[in-house]
């Protein structure tokens, strides 16, 4: 069995960087580029999210959305190569559904244009994983764990859309607000998003995604502990 590790793939470095030009060239290669209805999760994408920076000043597209869709499209390649007949070709709704994962929360775009542009199938997968969709959680703790509670009834492009959205974030924490730079130790913020991927993304991944997300929660938690040898209480236990 092939097991992904976060030092083995480009867009899995520390930090994820994938520009369009080379999310265009994997699209091409699958036969994907051609397909209607994945041209226009990208340009949709691409006009909600021009200008946008993350918290290190790198573009959203080329920091998040871009290294978020080569990581749900690496989890359907990888289930081809293992046999998986599902696979058997590879899924555009996969890589339409992590394209567009911020566009509602981003955009303001309502479920109603959505469906006029994509269809009720595509927001039906698309919205479990939309910040809309737990605006009435009374904490960011609460979201999290409703929002996997929910992806277990779904369907797989929406459990692979919602872990590798949050592979990606939880690859990000090498800058403000995560890491105190006087000091290089993590804030508290970091030790909470540590805390919620231990503790509610990994038996997740576990149980949906054992041979591939799995393996790269669990690295990545590794990956921290041993970058922060200095015990963190309440995170790595």
């Amino acid at each position: 069995m092939v097991v992904p590790h976060l030092g083995d793939a480009p867009y899995f470095s520390i930090p994820p960087l994938v520009t369009e030009e080379e999310l265009e060239a994997k699209l091409d290669e699958l036969g994907l580029s051609r397909d209607k209805k994945v041209r226009a999760a990208l340009e949709l994408s691409k006009n909600v999210h021009r200008g946008q920076l993350r918290n290190s000043t790198v573009p959203v597209l080329d920091e998040h959305i871009y290294p978020a869709t080569l990581a749900g499209i690496a989890y359907q390649e990888h289930q081809k190569i293992s046999g998986n007949p599902e696979f058997y070709r590879i899924n555009s709704e996969g890589p339409i559904i992590t394209l567009l994962h911020d566009v509602p929360d981003d955009g303001g775009i309502s479920k109603t244009e959505i469906k006029k542009r994509f269809g009720l199938r595509i927001v039906d997968l698309l919205w479990p994983i939309t910040d809309d969709s737990y605006r009435d959680a009374r904490s960011y703790d609460e979201k999290i764990a409703r929002k996997f509670e929910t992806l277990r009834k779904c369907q797989w492009p929406t459990q692979i859309g919602g872990l590798s959205d949050r592979i990606n974030n939880s690859l990000c924490y090498y800058t403000k607000p995560y890491i105190n730079e006087p000091t290089g130790k993590p804030t508290d913020i970091m030790r909470r998003q540590l805390r919620r991927d231990k503790h509610i993304v990994l038996p997740f991944a576990r149980e949906v995604s054992p041979d591939f997300f799995y393996q790269m929660f669990d690295e990545l938690i590794i990956h921290y502990r041993k970058k922060y040898p200095i015990p963190i209480r309440g995170i790595f236990n």
